[in-house]
């Protein structure tokens, strides 16, 4: 197939038929027919390498009225998905078609080579260049959030994950429209919305109940599954990076609405489940008031002994179990929750610094500084693991110890590449600098401080 295209043009080239015509033609026809396919990516970014080159080198110009046939095929089987609105871009002239395939080439070697060496900055700024050519594809969305994620521009992130929600969206209800009026479709498929025009980005305190209202994606499992992981994403961002609890609830519970709406989705409830209780609880703990308090985590329990009632082989839902059993007072629940975690998941600090703070709050510092020095040789390099030790050996009178342990953290805070943390340090203040009054407060970590919660039982 690679060399189908090549040996053509040079075929025709040879007995100078219209100068690789034909071969011009086999290259687009695959090209177009491997389409966003993830299995032949690397065959797609060899030859529009190749067919730009061709393009470049060859005499004959692309016909400006007339298109090709298989960039025709393509524009029909686009207009199919997308509906009458045109949300695709063809190219009209040779210069367009070089820059369009330079670009896909581009965007397809640079996406894994930047990912392996941390270069997110530079993978974003091409995303965001590809949004030209392609800004209904929501792929090319969620890779573009992702990527803008792990440069810490998370406000974007947030601002792209709702246009792939759109994107997703649009697909979705064009492609419903399209087979309604082929007769393809049942009767509860005529009532979406086939306007296509991208809305104004709602704000991510303040999520478009009208954007959600709009999805129509019960005949579409792939475009449901995109928009629920994309609703999980924007929901553990605000709850990590901007401690906007209240719209984490609400994109959280779209997530678990489109769950129950497909039936081929059923298997992500439990997570989206988790989700939605972790939000309200981490809402609840900054409640002022301590009867106020005390019944919305009394609720938060309640809705995650559900999950792991569901599912009671999930690791995560029974250390979140343990968690907020924790910070309601009940610490015999929350010993039991954290050991069968751990039980099922050895491989977790979180939960071993949990069970250890537990230790503390029943008077059991031997036991507790016991288990964090047997957790430190199996993750000697946990800075968590590391501070709890040495607060744990200052209230045992351990001196000596405890400054072992101080120069073992000061060891480790130099061996960290210096520059790295303050250029991603730089991006994340100016990212936030920004976007302070999301949730209008100056608040921008969401960390909840469990070893306080427990030092001070």
């Amino acid at each position: 197939m690679e060399r189908v295209a090549i040996i053509r043009a040079k075929d025709t080239a040879a007995k100078k038929q219209s100068s690789g015509t034909e071969g011009i033609e086999w290259y687009r026809k695959i090209i177009t027919c491997l389409g966003d396919k993830y299995t032949g990516e690397r065959l797609k970014q060899k030859l529009s390498r190749q067919f730009a080159e061709l393009l470049i080198r060859a005499t004959v110009p692309i016909e400006e009225k007339s298109m090709s046939e298989a960039m025709q095929t393509k524009a029909m089987n686009m207009k199919l998905y997308h509906g009458s609105h045109k949300t695709f871009f063809t190219p009209k002239s040779k210069i367009e078609e070089i820059i369009l395939l330079l670009l896909i080439n581009e965007v397809l070697s640079t996406r894994e080579v930047l990912s392996t060496i941390n270069q997110y900055q530079l993978l974003a700024q091409i995303y965001e260049r590809a949004m030209k050519f392609a800004n209904n594809d929501s792929f090319l969305w969620q890779q573009f959030a992702l990527s803008a994620i792990c440069c810490g521009r998370f406000s974007r992130a947030i601002r792209v994950f709702e246009q792939s929600i759109l994107a997703s969206t649009i697909a979705s209800e064009s492609l419903n429209s399209s087979t309604t009026s082929n007769g393809a479709t049942t009767s509860s498929s005529t009532t979406s919305s086939t306007d296509s025009t991208p809305r104004a980005h709602p704000r991510p305190n303040s999520p478009d109940s009208d954007m959600f209202s709009s999805l129509k994606l019960t005949n579409n499992p792939s475009c449901a599954l995109s928009v629920i992981s994309e609703y999980m994403m924007i929901s553990q961002v605000l709850i990590e990076r901007f401690a906007n609890y209240e719209p984490a609830i609400e994109y959280s519970a779209k997530a678990v609405e489109l769950c129950g709406k497909e039936g081929q989705l059923s298997f992500l409830k439990g997570r989206c489940q988790l989700l939605h209780a972790i939000a309200y609880g981490f809402r609840a703990s900054e409640e002022p008031s301590w009867d106020l308090k005390k019944v919305q985590l009394s609720k938060t329990v309640q809705l995650i002994e559900e999950c792991v009632s569901s599912d009671p082989h999930d690791y995560l839902a029974l250390y979140y179990a343990a968690y907020f059993h924790a910070i309601s007072r009940d610490l015999e629940s929350a010993k039991d929750r954290c050991s069968r975690s751990l039980a099922l998941n050895g491989d977790q600090p979180g939960a071993i610094m949990l069970l250890a703070l537990i230790f503390t709050a029943y008077g059991d510092l031997k036991g507790a500084l016991e288990l964090v020095i047997n957790a430190l040789t199996e993750f000697e390099h946990n800075y968590g693991l590391m501070v709890l030790r040495l607060h744990i050996e200052t209230k045992f009178g351990r001196i000596e110890e405890s400054l072992d342990t101080c120069t073992h953290l000061l060891d480790f805070w130099k061996k960290q590449p210096v520059q790295q943390q303050l250029a991603y340090s730089a991006g994340i203040l100016d990212e936030e600098r920004s976007q302070r009054t999301l949730n209008g407060t100056d608040i921008i970590g969401g960390s909840q401080k469990t070893g306080e919660l427990c030092f001070n039982q």
